[in-house]
């Protein structure tokens, strides 16, 4: 369960990424901010469906990608 959430507006409505702590990967507001800026509203199901994508975004690398994707399914 999330204690904590960026939220950030894409198109006029919010996404929630959780960040730091609560998602224990390191994602926080600046990497959240790039994160939707590349996949817009697609960001939670890249997350979920094609996590691969993420190297597509400054700063998240092989290692990265593992926590997100770990972290993601354990918070579901």
């Amino acid at each position: 369960m999330m204690s904590a959430a960026t939220a950030l507006a894409v198109e006029n409505r919010y996404e929630i990424l959780p960040s730091g702590g609560a998602f224990g990967t390191g994602v926080g507001p600046k990497l959240a901010a790039r994160m939707v800026a590349r996949f817009g509203k697609d960001t939670l199901r890249v997350i979920e469906e094609q996590p691969g994508r993420l190297s597509e975004v400054a700063g998240i690398g092989r290692g990265r990608i593992k926590d997100i994707a770990a972290a993601w399914t354990d918070q579901k």
